[in-house]
This record gives structure tokens, sequence and C-alpha cells, in this order.
């Protein structure tokens, strides 16, 4: 069998390249030409150079593969625009091209956010079915994509999952947060407390393959997380016993202080030309109290229960960290 990977180079497609490669499937990873390759460059596998723009391309790409999964976006960007030229027209694009050669495709999986949903109103998870309220860019250019998608369920075989935050080895955003409290210190927004879901990067890939062996799962959109709600502080404490950090301070920025370094860093992004690393659409996204999910139906459609608590996985998260001298 043969699976052609959009976004292989990235933090989650790495993995879901391996777990790929050990199963004896054979992989194709579309690959920019400004893509860095480390992650993959040990790894028995073909590359073909190009990107979300360019059908011809993709179309190549695509040609009697059996599986497409599709990674590759933008979580960072300039402006909505730019969101949205990636992450929903490019995959019009992709969506295309499987079209124009479908031939022996078997399933075509995307992967969502839930940013495309939205935080909850109330600390009870959503389930799948909830009607889809982004509240920034990001999250309206994934339910964009995923609107498309679901428009195509009886030409092709698709399926979307919507992870929330994912964490495990070889991810940047979140070892920022291993980085403060090993030196024992955690940064929270505002003055509570917020709930969300999480999901180490093991079992999100797991339950990418597992979709695979179920044509129930076909023209559906399923959440997938580790089952439980936890506070920051919960996973600060954690990651804290991982790291053998004790104690840690809890160090709460008011909103507002927020906000203002966000406008400057918008400021300088304009001059810069780079996305800014606080918006305030993230200052928005950061003050919701609940960023929460329910995988119930996962488990009920195609029996995926996570083999990760958040002990395990942040331990082994932390182990990579050391290993690799980041921590």
């Amino acid at each position: 069998m043969k699976a052609f990977v959009t976004g292989g180079t990235g933090f989650i497609g790495s993995h879901l390249v391996e777990a790929l490669l050990e199963q004896g499937i054979q992989v194709t990873c579309l690959v920019r030409k400004e893509s860095s390759l480390q992650s993959l460059s040990s790894l028995p596998l073909s590359f073909l150079e190009g990107d979300l723009k360019n059908e011809e391309v993709l179309q190549r790409g695509i040609q009697g593969q059996d599986f497409v999964f599709h990674l590759a976006g933008l979580t960072k960007a300039m402006d909505r625009e730019e969101f949205d030229q990636v992450n929903h027209q490019g995959t019009r694009n992709l969506l295309r091209a499987s079209l124009a050669v479908k031939g022996s495709l078997r399933r075509f999986v995307y992967f969502s956010s839930l940013a495309a949903v939205g935080p909850s109103l109330t600390a009870e998870p959503p389930k799948d079915s909830v009607d889809p309220s982004p509240i920034n860019s990001y999250g309206e250019s994934k339910r964009r994509a995923e609107e498309f998608l679901l428009q195509y369920t009886e030409e092709l075989p698709i399926t979307i999952l919507r992870p929330p935050t994912v964490y495990g080895p070889r991810e940047r955003g979140f070892y920022l947060i291993f980085r403060y409290i090993r030196r024992g210190w955690m940064p929270l927004a505002g003055s509570g407390d917020r709930l969300l879901s999480i999901l180490y990067v093991k079992d999100l890939v797991r339950a990418a393959l597992l979709v695979l062996e179920t044509p129930k799962t076909i023209g559906k959109v399923y959440f997938i997380s580790d089952n439980t709600l936890y506070s920051w502080s919960e996973v600060a404490h954690t990651i804290a016993s991982a790291l053998n950090v004790h104690p840690i301070r809890f160090i709460h920025i008011p909103i507002l202080f927020l906000y203002l370094a966000s406008l400057w860093e918008e400021g300088f992004s304009r001059i810069s030309r780079r996305p800014p690393l606080l918006s305030r659409e993230k200052v928005r996204e950061i003050q919701e109290r609940y960023w929460i999910c329910d995988s119930s139906m996962a488990k009920e459609d195609f029996g995926y229960t996570p083999l990760y608590s958040l002990k395990q996985g942040v331990a082994e998260t932390a182990l990579w960290y050391q290993d690799q001298g980041w921590l």
C-alpha cells in the first residue's frame, strides 16, 4: 500500500510518516523547496518537491496512492488572507487533484483542529456534531476547509480529525512550557485557571491509522483527545514532576498587558514581514476558559481509546527533550 502525505516534515506529520512506514506502507511526502528534512532524512521514503498551489504536482503525487493524509498548513500567518490561502485554498487544490486522479484512492484523511469549532461556553465538552464557531482566522480557515471537503464525501472517502492541543517529541510550541517550568515558573494568562483537552502525538497518529480500517468513518468528523479535561496548573505540575522541578511558581500575566504586547508585536510584524509571535487573535484565544472536546464518537465508530495518559506522554516527551539537549 502507498500513502501521500502533506506536512510530513512537521511535528505531527513526521510521527505519522514513521507510523506508516512501520505498517509497511510506502510513503511519498510533499515538500517545499525550503523545507527541513531533518526529521525524515534517515527514513526510507520518497519526496516530491512542490506545494499546495500546484495542482499538477499534487496530481502527480496522488496518482497510484491508496491513502492521502493532509497535514500541511499554517498555524501562524501575517493575516486572514494568508491563513485562507494555505489552509482553505490549499485543501481545495488537494481535493481537486485527488478527484482528478482518484483511481485506487481508498481514503483521504484531513487533519483539522479544535480551533475550527472554537472554545466551549461551558465546562461540558462538545461532541463532534456541535455547530462550528471559530474565533480566529486560523480556526476559520480550517472550518472552511472542512466544509469544502464535506461536500465531496460521496465522491471521495474523506475522514476529518479534529485534535485539540497536541504535544510530544519534536514539538516546539509546547516545548516553551517545558522550558519555563524547568526554570521553576509557569506563566498563566489572567487571574483564573482554564480547562483544556490535550493529546499525545502518538495517540493522534494511531487514531489516523484506525479510521482506515472502518468504512463507517467515511464522511465523518471526529474529535480526538485523551478523554480527560485538565487545568493548565495540572498540566504544569505534571511537567514539573517529569522534570523533577519543585516547587513551581505561577505567574499570572494581566490580559491587558498581553493585549498591549500583541499590538507591539503586530506592528513589528508589519515591518519585519514575519507573522507575529503574539497577536490580538491569540490573546482572545488565550482568554477563553474552555478549549475542550469529547472524543466518545471516535471510540464508538472505530474503537479509538488513548494509550497514553498525560503523565506517560509528558514523561516520554521530557525524556526526548533532554536526550536532544533541548532542556
